[in-house]
């Protein structure tokens, strides 16, 4: 299965080579909704064995999950449960108890796995610089089927001293890209980005224009505007998000001193980078 369409979006290099390559669209978008169903049913129709979906408890993989009880197309959430996530998780199993489901719960003792061989050897596969997604692709990969993750929003971030707004995309999420790259993990992180026309269909969202022209004042990233494009494909109830890795941290706070974190610390001024480019830009690129 292809990451991104046609492998339309592109990362690659690190550190202060990281950048991405971006195609334009092939045809004219539908809205926003539309794009994420149309991405939704052609996933499932070149999906491989049981479709999984990485559920956090956030906005993201819960819209997908959505979008496929809408479908009446059959997937299954996959809990994550390493102790510190319990005020995420919690979201995560309401919904499944609402709708039914039944998850695939994994259990996870998460400094265990920080002090293990698998952690540092997968840290050194996928280029990563930080913990936040290891213990992920490590369960994605115990999955015999496709996995989708929701990964692939499309954030905006304003710059004061710039007085713009830009796309910023980090090298962090890029590792479950590369996973994906590596046929660690089969299936996509992009449903919600996965066409140059969904991309597109996002950034012309009436919301996202409000938010470029300054009408959610004091709103300095896309975040808090997310569940407004959302709830045009399926209400989304609102929500707190604790990842469990900053509770973790405050809980554990020796975790930074631990060996293969001091390790992975170290991978950081060579491989950590950013790729930034201006709304209007991004949609002229988009569009040419």
């Amino acid at each position: 299965m292809e990451i991104t369409k046609n492998n339309f979006f592109r990362p690659s290099g690190i550190g202060k080579n990281f950048t991405i390559e971006i195609d334009p669209i092939t045809r004219s978008p539908l809205s926003y909704r539309e794009e994420v169903i149309r991405n939704a049913k052609e996933i499932w129709n070149n999906k491989e064995g049981t479709l999984y979906c990485m559920y956090s408890g956030g906005i993201d993989s819960e819209i997908i999950l959505e979008i496929y009880k809408h479908l009446d197309l059959p997937i299954i959430p996959v809990i994550m449960d390493f102790k510190y996530n319990k005020m995420d998780i919690n979201h995560a199993f309401a919904w499944c108890n609402k709708n039914s489901v039944k998850p695939v719960v994994v259990n996870i003792d998460i400094i265990n796995f920080i002090n293990s061989k698998v952690f540092l050897d997968l840290a050194i596969e996928v280029g990563a610089s930080e913990f936040a997604y290891l213990h992920g692709i490590y369960t994605a990969m115990s999955l015999s089927g496709t996995v989708l993750w929701g990964l692939n929003d499309i954030p905006l971030i304003y710059s004061p001293k710039e007085q713009k707004w830009n796309y910023k995309f980090r090298h962090s999420p890029s590792i479950v890209h590369r996973a994906y790259e590596k046929k660690l993990i089969h299936g996509t992180h992009a449903l919600l980005g996965w066409t140059p026309e969904t991309m597109l269909s996002y950034l012309l969202d009436e919301d996202v224009k409000k938010l470029i022209d300054g009408k959610y004042p004091n709103y300095l990233t896309s975040k808090r505007i997310k569940r407004n494009i959302y709830n045009n494909i399926h209400p989304i109830e609102n929500r707190p998000k604790y990842t469990g890795f900053e509770y973790l941290l405050t809980q554990r706070t020796d975790i930074l001193e631990l060996p293969n974190m001091v390790k992975i610390k170290e991978f950081e001024n060579g491989i950590s980078g950013e790729f930034k480019i201006e709304y209007h830009d991004l949609i002229e690129r988009l569009k040419n």
